[in-house]
């Protein structure tokens, strides 16, 4: 526990005390329970018979000597020829003249009893000022055997209800030493008390007497008692006053004043000795809370101080500058892998400060211990808030949406936020059925709501398609024309959409020519992936000789930047086909990216595309023969919709997984795309050979195009 107390040598600087778990309360209400039996036991005693005999002896004993002191001094005064009378005003000393007193007027008129009168004065005064410095001693002394008698009062008062707390703390030297100097400011401050029977009557008087008394009371900033381990603190909302505290200010007679009790604890104190959660955008959101944070760390001591002092800003109120408390904290900070990295790029006192990193993964591997482990999850959730029991048939669906969140079978995700929202959601489905517990129908229910809420845009689109505002063909087949895939990303919605892929090819040496590229459309990996396609055709039809070839490759009706590398294999079709003039089926659409070998690699968002081409056929009109070609890579990531899957099963969809461009082209063209012989060539009649045949055509057009040139430039 830590408390601040008031600091009786330097009231501006309150004085921390560290005292065992759950003490502080109750030194805290010992304090409370101290002043106020002093309010009471402090005014008896001085109201005691004893007190008031003493009181009498020690007064009576002073009024004795001074009369004393008073009869010699009128006895020396009439042998000097005065006559001494004592006043409250003070002394009055009168002149004598044969033993009688003589009026000063007549005095005055004589000039001899005027000089006799002058001589003696003279003579006495001396011995009055003697006779009256003895008196003041005596009332010197008075007052301090009176002051001595009271201090001896209440030093007893004081000691008898303080003396089990000094023996209870006398292991705690600071406490202990608090004590001490409470009891000498107590015995020194009694008349304080003495005031509050007359002051009952009197509110003012009573609430300026409180306010005196406040100096005694204990502010326990941090009460650790009723924890059995060391404290986990999570500030959500990281400012500067509730991470590190604030002193507060009060009015009084118009003037903003602090004291001790004004000072309130921030979550890094009452995380003392244990763990401090922050998260990383909220930390930074907060002004002066980073570098605040770090000098803590450094310094191992946490400081109170105002925001203004932190930012080096003039501060209005004079403010209080409270002790230190020493610092011994883990302190976790919760961001994204971004946060880190530009953290250890930008500060180089954070990978001193903070040299752990836990990397948490979103995601674990699909075993039955974890199905069974994340059923149990699911059923903590379901009794946490409240919800109808999870049928096994809402569990196993819930378990394959959190697949499809991961993007792989193999996986389950852990992006909890968004599962626990399906399960409630069913949970609400499932009662406004009637049902007693939540099934898959309920879940899948949800996850439709889900959908149909975010997929405005979609609908749009399919829309458009529908009319042949966009232009995508389902049926028939074309010549240099691919149907590819894309995903569109809104953040809390994401789905696919078809592209229509075109390309065409001709005589000469320009090579292939992006046209997104050209116009500023495309991106990096667009372009590498575009790029490839020339170490393709160099691999397979530029064995031993050049090539000569002109060509353009679009994305047509896209006014908007492509991005990825998913869309090479069908940018690849659309390119084979244009060179040989041989048609592809429009019913099919191709997703996967070429490497210069012509393997069919892996993409992402593979569920989305084959969904967005299923939706696009309907609208369209499915024929039974349309499906997608995508990589045989991505089987494993599969985790398709119900009407999908059904439509698979019905066979009116198709899937066909590839792992080589020539799988594709028989797909596509229904042509045998042929291996070379022995020789290096391709057989008669396959697609590489026409392939290879239009290329040689054109680099003899290239040829012939350049030696006429360079017989017009001899001429």
């Amino acid at each position: 526990d830590w408390c601040y107390v008031y600091n009786f040598a330097n009231p501006q600087n309150p004085i921390a005390l560290s005292l065992p778990p759950g003490k502080g309360k109750e030194l805290q209400q010992e304090m409370d329970s101290l002043i106020e039996t002093l309010k009471r036991e402090l005014p008896k005693a001085f109201e005691s018979k004893d007190f008031e005999e003493k009181l009498h002896e020690v007064t009576e004993r002073g009024r004795k000597e001074k009369e004393e002191i008073m009869a010699r001094l009128a006895s020396l005064a009439e042998e000097k020829g005065f006559s001494v009378k004592f006043s409250p005003a003070g002394v009055v000393v009168v002149p004598l003249i044969g033993g009688k007193v003589v009026a000063e007027e007549e005095i005055l008129k004589n000039s001899y009893l005027r000089d006799l009168v002058e001589s003696r004065r003279k003579e006495f005064e001396p011995l009055l000022k003697e006779y009256l410095r003895k008196l003041r001693q005596v009332d010197k002394e008075i007052q301090a055997k009176v002051a001595q008698l009271r201090e001896e009062v209440a030093r007893f008062v004081v000691d008898h209800y303080m003396d089990d707390m000094l023996e209870k703390y006398q292991d705690l030297d600071r406490v202990k030493e608090y004590l001490e100097n409470v009891k000498g400011d107590l015995v020194k401050g009694a008349e304080l008390f003495l005031q509050f029977p007359a002051a009952q009557d009197n509110p003012l008087l009573l609430l300026q007497l409180e306010r005196s008394l406040a100096k005694y009371k204990v502010n326990v900033v941090v009460d650790n008692g009723g924890l059995t381990c060391a404290p986990v603190v999570y500030e959500t909302h990281p400012t500067y006053a509730n991470l590190f505290g604030r002193i507060g200010v009060r009015a009084e007679l118009g003037v903003y004043v602090a004291d001790f009790q004004q000072i309130v604890p921030g979550s890094i104190h009452r995380a003392n000795g244990g763990y401090l959660v922050l998260k990383v955008p909220e930390l930074f959101a907060n002004l002066g809370v980073w570098r605040a944070l770090k000098r803590a760390l450094v310094h191992r001591e946490i400081s109170i101080q105002p925001l203004m002092d932190e930012l080096g800003l003039p501060h209005p109120v004079t403010t209080l500058r409270p002790e230190s408390i020493p610092l011994d904290v883990k302190v976790l900070l919760i961001g994204e892998r971004l946060h880190y990295h530009l953290l250890m790029a930008l500060d180089p006192e954070f990978e001193e400060l903070f040299k752990v990193k836990a990397d948490f993964d979103t995601q674990v591997d699909n075993t039955s211990q974890v199905r069974r482990d994340y059923r149990r999850l699911l059923d903590r959730l379901v009794e946490r808030d409240g919800l109808l029991p999870l049928a096994p048939s809402g569990a196993a669906y819930l378990l394959e949406y959190t697949c499809r969140l991961a993007q792989d079978r193999r996986k389950l995700s852990l992006q909890m936020s968004k599962v626990v929202g399906i399960l409630r959601e069913a949970n609400h489905w499932a009662r406004g059925r009637g049902k007693d517990r939540i099934e898959a129908e309920d879940v899948e229910k949800a996850l439709e709501e889900k959908v149909y809420r975010a997929n405005l845009l979609e609908e749009r689109l399919q829309e458009l398609i529908q009319r042949d505002v966009i232009v995508v063909e389902t049926r028939g087949k074309e010549v240099g024309q691919c149907n590819g895939l894309s995903v569109v990303d809104l953040v809390d919605y994401s789905f696919g959409r078809p592209h229509r892929i075109t390309a065409r090819a001709f005589a000469g040496e320009k090579g292939i020519v992006n046209i997104e590229r050209e116009a500023d459309l495309s991106g990096k990996i667009f372009n590498k992936a575009v790029l490839i396609l020339s170490g393709y055709l160099g691999h397979q039809y530029g064995r031993g000789r050049p090539l000569s070839l002109s060509a353009t490759l679009a994305f047509e009706q896209s006014y908007s930047v492509v991005e990825g590398d998913s869309a090479s294999a069908a940018e690849l079709m659309a390119l084979l086909s244009a060179i040989a003039q041989v048609p592809l089926a429009q019913n099919l659409a191709v997703t996967g990216s070429v490497d210069q070998r012509g393997r069919i690699q892996s993409v992402g968002g593979i569920n989305e595309k084959i969904e967005g081409f299923l939706h696009c056929c309907k609208v369209k009109g499915l024929t039974g023969d349309q499906g997608v070609i995508f990589p045989a890579a991505n089987l494993e990531h599969l985790q398709l919709s119900h009407h999908v899957v059904k439509a698979v099963e019905e066979g009116r969809f198709h899937l066909y997984p590839v792992s080589q461009v020539d799988e594709a082209i028989a797909l596509l063209t229904g042509m045998e795309p042929g291996e070379r012989d022995e020789e290096g060539r391709f057989p008669p009649n396959t697609f590489h050979a026409l392939v290879g045949a239009k290329l040689e055509e054109f680099r003899k057009a290239a040829l012939k195009k350049k030696e006429e040139g360079d017989e017009e430039g001899g001429k």
